[in-house]
C-alpha cells in the first residue's frame, strides 16, 4: 500500500512553518474518501499546547512539530479509532517520517494527556542527518516524489500476519529509539489486536441478535398473519352458512305460504264444489218431488216397534217415506210416515247415542232410522226437508 504526499498545501505549509522557526507545527490527515492519501488539515504554532488543542476526537493526525531546530512527529490516534486504522496510521507514519526527514517521533498518543513537553525533552536525541540543513532551508521532494509506497495491509483484515508485517515495517528513523520504538509497536499490535477481537465480536453479537430479531419478527408476522387468514375464513364460512340458513328459512316460508296458499284455494274450491253439488242436488230433487216421483232410494236400519233395529229399502217421494224388506221381496211398504208441514224431523244421536240417527215424527206416527254414514244421512234429511216443504 502507498501513502500519497501529493498535495501542494502541505509543501506551503511546511514551508511557512520553517520560516515561522520554533513551535509552530502542521498537521497531517485523511480525506474521507481516501485511505493511501494525507491532505493538509491544519496548521499553527505555540508549540506542543497549541497542536494539543487543536486534535480532533475522531480522526488519525499526522503531526510535525518544529521544537529546538529539530522537526518531531506526532502520531495522534484517539481511542474512537479501530485497531486497523491505528496499525494502518503506524506504517504510515513511518513514510511521513522519512518525507520530512524529521530527528524524532514521540510514540502514539490516544489521548490529550499523554502529550506534555517533557516527552520532548525525554525522547533521545537522534543523531541528526548530515544534510541537516535541509530543514532550516525548508526543502521538500518534489510533488513526483511525495507519494511513497510502505508494505501492504489489507484495509479490513487485521491477521496476525498483517500486523506482525506492520510492526516489522515501522521503525523510527532514529535508531537510538530502536528498542522504544519497538517497545511501543508491540503495545500497539496487542492493543490493536484486542480491540480489534472485541469489535468482531461484537459485531458478530450483533448480528446474530439482528437476525434473531429478523427470524422472530419474521415468525410473529407470519403467525399473526395466518391467524388473521383463519379469523378472515372462518367470518367467511360463518356469514356463508347464515347466509344459506336466512335462505333456506325464507325458501322455506315462501314454500309453506305457497302450500297454505294451494291448499285454502283447494278446500275453498272443495266447498264451492260441495255448495254448487248439494244446490244441483237439491234442484234435482225439487223437480222429483214437485213431479211426485221418488226423488231419493237406498238402505238404512229402521227401528221396529218389537225394539230390534231392521235392515230396511226406503224411498222417499213428496207423500211418504216408504219403507220396505231389504231385499224388495214384497212391493208393498212395511211402513210408510206420511209427509206434511207438520211432520218434524229430529237428530236423535243424543236421545240413541247412534252415530248418524235420525227420529221422524208426524201426526199419527213416528219412525227411529239411521245411515250408513253422516254424508248419506246429511242427504235423506235435505230431501225430508224439501218434502215437507212441498
Amino acid at each position: 500500500m502507498s501513502v500519497s504526499l501529493v498535495d501542494l498545501n502541505i509543501r506551503h505549509a511546511h514551508n511557512d512553518q520553517i520560516d515561522q522557526g520554533n513551535g509552530s507545527w502542521i498537521e497531517l490527515g485523511y480525506p474521507q474518501d481516501s485511505k493511501d492519501q494525507l491532505i493538509l488539515i491544519g496548521k499553527g504554532a505555540n508549540g506542543l499546547e497549541g497542536l494539543s488543542d487543536n486534535l480532533p476526537e475522531d480522526q488519525v493526525v499526522f503531526a510535525i512539530l518544529l521544537e529546538n531546530s529539530s522537526l518531531v512527529q506526532l502520531l495522534w490516534c484517539p481511542d474512537a479509532i479501530s485497531g486497523v486504522k491505528k496499525a494502518r496510521a503506524m506504517v504510515h507514519a513511518r513514510a511521513v517520517a522519512s518525507q520530512f526527514d524529521v530527528s524524532k517521533s514521540l510514540p502514539i498518543a490516544s489521548t490529550k494527556q499523554d502529550l506534555s513537553v517533557s516527552q520532548l525533552t525525554a525522547q533521545s536525541k537522534v543523531e541528526k542527518k548530515e544534510d541537516s540543513e535541509k530543514h532550516t532551508n525548508g526543502a521538500l521532494p518534489s510533488a513526483e516524489e511525495s507519494a511513497t509506497t510502505v508494505q501492504n495491509l489489507d484495509d479490513d483484515d487485521d491477521s496476525d500476519d498483517d500486523t506482525d508485517s506492520i510492526v516489522n515495517g515501522y521503525q523510527d528513523v532514529n535508531e537510538p529509539d530502536q528498542q522504544e520504538q519497538q517497545r511501543q509497536l508491540e503495545i500497539a499490535r496487542q492493543k490493536a489486536l484486542q480491540e480489534e477481537e472485541q469489535r468482531v465480536e461484537i459485531e458478530r453479537k450483533r448480528r446474530l441478535e439482528h437476525e434473531q430479531r429478523l427470524l422472530q419478527e419474521a415468525e410473529q408476522k407470519r403467525r399473526l398473519e395466518a391467524e388473521q387468514q383463519k379469523r378472515r375464513e372462518l367470518e367467511e364460512k360463518r356469514r356463508k352458512e347464515i347466509e344459506e340458513r336466512r335462505k333456506a328459512e325464507q325458501e322455506a316460508k315462501l314454500r309453506l305460504e305457497m302450500e297454505e296458499k294451494r291448499r285454502r284455494e283447494a278446500e275453498e274450491k272443495r266447498k264451492q264444489d260441495i255448495i254448487r253439488q248439494k244446490s244441483l242436488e237439491q234442484d234435482r230433487l225439487n223437480k222429483l218431488i214437485s213431479s211426485g216421483q221418488v226423488a231419493i232410494n237406498g238402505k238404512l236400519s229402521a227401528l221396529t216397534k218389537s225394539g230390534t233395529w231392521r235392515r230396511r229399502y226406503f224411498e222417499l217421494s213428496s207423500k211418504a217415506l216408504a219403507i220396505y224388506k231389504e231385499d224388495l221381496s214384497s212391493k208393498t211398504p212395511i211402513e210408510a210416515i206420511p209427509l206434511s208441514k207438520t211432520t218434524q224431523i229430529v237428530d236423535s244421536y243424543d236421545e240413541l247415542l247412534i252415530k248418524h240417527s235420525i227420529r221422524l215424527i208426524s201426526q199419527s206416527d213416528e219412525l227411529f232410522i239411521y245411515l250408513d254414514n253422516q254424508e248419506a244421512k246429511s242427504k235423506l234429511m235435505s230431501a225430508l226437508q224439501s218434502a215437507i216443504k212441498n
